[in-house]
C-alpha cells in the first residue's frame, strides 16, 4: 500500500505600492502551502505535526534551483514570496537518499518524495497547484514461524543489496514483523539478497536467497520449516497488487 502526501499550493499574485510591498516592474508571487498526509503502509494512519515540520521544500524554475531546501516549519502558517514568471517546478521530500538509509544505525527509515507538474507565476492571478509524494524506498521485515523455531537454533537472517554488500543489515532471532524494518532506496540495482543461518543439532544450515527491490513496497519474509523438515520462505509483498511464496530447501535432516 502506497504512503503519499499530498500538497496543496495557492500561489497569489500582487502589485506593491508602498515602501514596505514588492517592485511592481517585476512583480513577485505569494505562495501559500498547506500539507495534508495519510499514511497507509505504517502502523499509524496519519502524520503528526512533528513529523510534517522536518518535510523539505524546495523551488526550481527551469531547472535552475531557485530555493534551497527548507524544512516545512519555517513555512508553516506563513508564506514565501517568488518572482513572477514560467516553469515553476515545488519538490518536496521527508528526508534526503542519504538520511533514507543511514538512519537509525544505517537501518533507514521511510523516504515520501514528489515534485509538482510546471506551473507560472503570474502577475494579479491566483494558481492553485497540487501533487502527490509517493514512498520512494522498500522496506523489508523477517519473521519465523513456530514451526521454524522449533526445529532450528540460533537463527538470523542478513539482508543486503547485492550490488553494496557493504550495507548489510542482520535480523537476530527475535525478529517479527513489527520489530525494526531495513529500508533500501530504489536504484539501478534491484537485487536484495537474503541469507538465512541456523543450527540443526548443532549443524549449520545456510539458505541464500534473492528478491527484487521496487518502490512503495514493503516485503514481509517469513520463515517457516515443513514436516519434512525444509525451510520455506514466504514472501508477502504488500502493496495492494501482489502476493508472491517462493520455496526453498533447507533440509535439516540432510
Amino acid at each position: 500500500m502506497k504512503k503519499y502526501i499530498l500538497f496543496v499550493l495557492c500561489v497569489t499574485l500582487f502589485i506593491a505600492c508602498a515602501n514596505d510591498e514588492l517592485n511592481e516592474e517585476r512583480g513577485y508571487g505569494k505562495v501559500a502551502l498547506s500539507v495534508d498526509v495519510y499514511d497507509n503502509i505504517s502502523i499509524t494512519t496519519r502524520a503528526t505535526p512533528q513529523e510534517l515540520s522536518n518535510y523539505l521544500i524546495s523551488v526550481y524554475q527551469n531547472d535552475k534551483l531557485r530555493m534551497n531546501p527548507v524544512r516545512y516549519s519555517i513555512l508553516t502558517g506563513g508564506s514565501f514570496i517568488m518572482e513572477a514568471g514560467e516553469g515553476y517546478v515545488v519538490n518536496a521530500e521527508s528526508c534526503t537518499l542519504d538520511e533514507a538509509e543511514n538512519a537509525n544505525t544505517n537501518w533507514g527509515q521511510l523516504r515520501l518524495a514528489g515534485a509538482s507538474s510546471t506551473f507560472a507565476v503570474a502577475i494579479n492571478e491566483t494558481v492553485p497547484v497540487a501533487f502527490t509524494c509517493f514512498m520512494q524506498n522498500a522496506r523489508i521485515n523477517v519473521a519465523y514461524s513456530p514451526s521454524f523455531v522449533e526445529t532450528f537454533t540460533d537463527y538470523s537472517v542478513t539482508v543486503y543489496k547485492t550490488a553494496a554488500p557493504k550495507r548489510s543489515l542482520t535480523f537476530d532471532g527475535t525478529a517479527n514483523i513489527t520489530t525494526q524494518s531495513a529500508f533500501f532506496n530504489i536504484d539501478a540495482n534491484t537485487e536484495l539478497t537474503y541469507i538465512v543461518n541456523a543450527k540443526y543439532h548443532g549443524n549449520d544450515r545456510i539458505y541464500t536467497g534473492k528478491l527484487t527491490l521496487a518502490a512503495a513496497t514493503w516485503h514481509r519474509i517469513t520463515f517457516r520449516a515443513t514436516d519434512y523438515g525444509e525451510v520455506e520462505v514466504a514472501i508477502s509483498i504488500d502493496n495492494t497488487v501482489t502476493d508472491e511464496e517462493q520455496d526453498a530447501s533447507v533440509n535439516p535432516y540432510a
